[in-house]
């Protein structure tokens, strides 16, 4: 397995809907009445966030930032001689290499689509063309690996010089959300709004129960 870099993950385009309406939600919460309306829709904001941080997931089709300080380095490499910031693989256009080695593994699930690879290489930003690499979208999590015949490019030694902006999710509306992972945000739901004093630190355990066997892998396992 190649040596995985630090990376950090920032929402940079939200959801265009929730996988719960206020309408589902207050059916659950037995409520006739519209005056806690906002107060529901802002509770389920807070219970699609958890439940995205609790499990790896994207629920409805978001977008991403993905931040990384390189890409990842492979056992069989080494530095050029006489130039430590140069990295040369020891096997140079040796093909197939098993392309698991150079994975770089997507912090949201389900990957949709990634829409750009770009990284700092002398003080400039540049853009990796889509050709060479390969997007993963069927394992989960998913993955980037360098095209056949390429390798990942040398950025510049520092952090965050590697950018990847990606979309994860089931899908635009709230039908395409698996009803398993609704019905979890609806019993988070309940639990903020019976205790609202309780805070939001913690997903109830009737919300963690349904989505124990739907966590996503440690990104770098």
């Amino acid at each position: 397995m190649a040596s995985q870099p630090h990376f950090s993950v920032k929402e940079t385009t939200a959801p265009t809907v929730e996988p719960v309406s206020v309408e589902y939600a207050k059916l659950w919460l037995r409520i006739d009445d519209d005056s806690m309306d906002q107060q529901i829709a802002d509770l389920i904001v807070a219970a699609r966030q958890l439940c995205t941080e609790y499990t790896g997931r994207a629920f409805i089709n978001t977008g991403y930032t993905m931040k990384l300080d390189r890409a990842p380095i492979m056992p069989n490499s080494q530095y050029s001689p006489g130039n430590p910031g140069i990295l040369t693989p020891i096997i140079q256009n040796t093909w197939p290499l098993d392309p698991s080695i150079w994975a770089i593994k997507m912090p949201r699930a389900p990957l949709v689509s990634v829409s750009s690879f770009t990284y700092l290489q002398g003080g400039s930003t540049l853009t990796l063309p889509s050709s060479q690499y390969t997007v993963d979208t069927y394992t989960e999590p998913g993955r980037l690996a360098p095209a056949s015949g390429s390798y990942w490019p040398t950025p510049d030694w520092m952090p965050n010089s590697v950018s990847i902006v990606f979309t994860a999710g089931y899908g635009t509306t709230a039908d395409t959300v698996p009803t398993k992972f609704r019905l979890a945000m609806v019993f988070a739901v309940g639990a903020l709004f019976d205790n609202p004093s309780g805070g939001v630190c913690a997903l109830p355990d009737a919300t963690k129960q349904i989505l124990d066997g739907d966590i996503v892998g440690e990104m770098w396992g």
